[in-house]
């Protein structure tokens, strides 16, 4: 009610009174309706975060069956969700929004050589499943931005990290798709320039696509290492796919697939598959790192191994990138 609803109170009673009795109608009027109104908010909360899980659990189910994801063009609850999930991750990508997480990675000495930077975006101010924003951006054509997003991101907070003093090389994921077109490449390459990352900065490609359909890999490959960005594969294992990448790229490191490192105690076989790649890396002169790596024993396995390099939860979940600084001055007063 304005005040022009008060001053009416004054006319019929022609007393404050009248005014004093409108107000206190007003104050309980209130009391009794907001209660109902949190309430509304708080089942729509329910209802949304229902939703949620259940298309984050539909998208689990379709991508172990590899079956070709429709999420957008679903027509019941879940597809309204992802549809507005999407516009929203959309605006957010425009505007820059997206809130990263960075994943610290260790050597066997117990120094900190990097991080991965990796998508925490949230909707209605809860976390998404991460593969699930990159679904809804794939569908809704719009995960080069998406990407090229996260990398702008990443590479300010490498620049960072430079000013302070505590150099290590910071990554993110792309795929192979995006590493055979000319103009990401070139994008990637002027951001790089402008936050002065050369020699700081690593892309991860993703191995699942079939690379010998993709002839300008091996050419960005080296456009990028010339201008001081580096390389790797992520989720690598003895796949005709991760065989091909090395054949005529030359990568700064791969790292070990997860499924190898997380089975690698009391399997042979793994163990046996972890040595080879370990054995091609000092042959062709690139590094192995193990994701995954969530226990000492696991840790312990894979430098009796030959494997230097780490990243998982024995160390350090994802982190914002305030947390990842104080780290790196902890360890910098630690030296």
């Amino acid at each position: 009610m304005d005040h022009t609803g008060f001053f009416s109170g004054y006319l019929a009673s022609g007393s404050w009174r009248g005014v004093a009795v409108q107000v206190v109608i007003v104050l309980v009027g209130t009391a009794i309706y907001t209660p109902f109104v949190k309430l509304s908010e708080r089942v729509g909360e329910l209802q949304a975060e229902m939703l949620r899980n259940e298309l984050t659990e539909y998208l689990k189910e379709q991508n172990k069956t590899d079956t070709a994801l429709s999420l957008l063009d679903r027509r019941d609850s879940m597809g309204i969700l992802a549809r507005n999930m999407a516009a929203q991750l959309r605006i957010d990508v425009e505007k820059k929004n997206l809130t990263m997480g960075y994943q610290p990675q260790f050597n066997c000495e117990g120094k900190m050589t990097g991080a991965e930077a990796l998508l925490r975006w949230r909707y209605m101010g809860e976390a998404v499943y991460p593969p699930l924003a990159v679904a809804l951006a794939q569908e809704d054509g719009f995960f080069d931005r998406l990407t090229e997003c996260v990398i702008e991101i990443s590479m300010k907070a490498c620049s960072r990290l430079l000013t302070l003093g505590s150099p290590v090389t910071i990554s993110a994921n792309i795929s192979g798709e995006q590493l055979n077109s000319p103009r990401f490449v070139e994008k990637v390459i002027r951001m790089a320039e402008s936050y002065g990352v050369a020699g700081y900065y690593c892309l991860e490609i993703t191995e699942e696509s079939a690379v010998d359909k993709m002839e300008e890999i091996p050419q960005h490959i080296g456009r990028l290492k010339a201008a001081g960005i580096m390389a790797a594969v992520d989720d690598f294992s003895m796949g005709r796919t991760s065989l091909k990448y090395l054949q005529h790229n030359s990568f700064y490191a791969v790292k070990l697939d997860g499924s190898l490192v997380r089975g690698i105690v009391g399997n042979k076989r793994n163990q046996e598959i972890v040595s080879s790649i370990i054995a091609l890396g000092r042959n062709l002169d690139f590094e192995v790192m193990a994701e995954y790596v969530e226990t000492e024993e696991i840790r312990s396995l894979l430098e009796s191994m030959g494997c230097s390099q780490y990243q998982g939860y024995l160390y350090s979940p994802a982190v914002p990138l305030q947390n990842l600084e104080e780290m790196l001055l902890e360890q910098k007063g630690n030296i």
